[in-house]
């Protein structure tokens, strides 16, 4: 039986990534205090659960409950596991307005098996990333949180289930679509506010209620997202992407860079960067 103790994690989860070219195993087991999804990255892998053989392959996530026994084993794949708290289950219910879909992913048959579709695929895998770099961070609960309501509502959740996302209010949806809009500056909280009609303390009660991030910190993540796209694919100086984020020092920068990522802005161009990108 495996134990996870989440306990010493800020952020509530464990993130970790096999990654093999030979043969490889870990012993059928339980698990006890948490569930886990893996999720295939390359290859293919033989997913022995509750004594049925399967194969489990790339944009593939399985979620792993308390109540199932498996064994992995193969040669030439990789694969990610995040484990967590199934209390994380029922948090997800009570924000989605979804009641009973964690008991139905609990007590299901056959643990739950979906397929990130190809066109999602590299928002997943991005994803994924940032869970890697916020598993010692406060922050990474957020990160965790918008990655399981994805995972779980778009994808896990037996068929017929509503998106959350699209229980949405006009004016919070109009409020999203005007961020993705792409330019060189995003327009500020005090903007967004403005053009939404509504009052600052109605967006920010009803942003944070539907969302699950306060606007401020939404906002602040976007930049962050933006900065470590252009860190990763081009060789603009740090300064320069400070700016154009819309960071108004770089020291500001560099705390929020390293809150959300877990590294610094030069650690992350080394780190992810495409080859080529000076690590400036």
């Amino acid at each position: 039986m495996c134990d996870e103790r989440l306990d010493k994690f800020p952020s509530g989860f464990r993130y970790h990534t096999i990654v093999w070219y030979q043969g490889w195993e870990f012993p059928e087991h339980t698990h006890k205090n948490f569930c886990e999804i893996v999720c295939g990255l390359k290859g293919r892998f033989q997913h022995r659960i509750n004594g049925q053989e399967t194969v489990q392959q790339a944009r593939e996530i399985r979620l792993i409950r308390q109540t199932d026994v498996h064994q992995l084993y193969g040669r030439e794949f990789s694969f990610a596991n995040i484990s967590f708290a199934p209390d994380r289950l029922l948090d997800l219910e009570r924000f989605a307005k979804l009641p009973g879909l964690a008991q139905t992913l609990l007590a299901a048959d056959t643990p739950p098996l979906a397929t990130v579709p190809a066109r999602d695929w590299r928002a997943y895998q991005r994803t994924l990333e940032q869970l890697a770099t916020q598993m010692f961070e406060p922050g990474g609960r957020h990160v965790f949180a918008e990655f399981l309501l994805t995972t779980v509502t778009r994808y896990l959740a037996p068929p017929g289930t509503p998106d959350p996302a699209v229980d949405l209010p006009d004016w919070l949806r109009a409020t999203l679509a005007r961020l993705e809009v792409p330019n060189d500056t995003q327009p500020t909280l005090t903007e967004l506010v403005r053009r939404s009609g509504k009052c600052h303390e109605h967006f920010t009660r009803e942003f944070s209620r539907r969302l699950g991030l306060t606007p401020a910190c939404y906002l602040t993540r976007r930049r962050i997202e933006r900065a470590a796209r252009l860190l990763a694919t081009s060789n603009l100086k740090t300064s320069v992407i400070c700016q154009s984020c819309g960071f108004d020092s770089e020291s500001h920068f560099f705390r929020q860079f390293r809150r959300w990522k877990g590294m610094l802005p030069s650690a992350y161009r080394r780190t992810m960067g495409s080859p080529g990108i000076l690590a400036t």
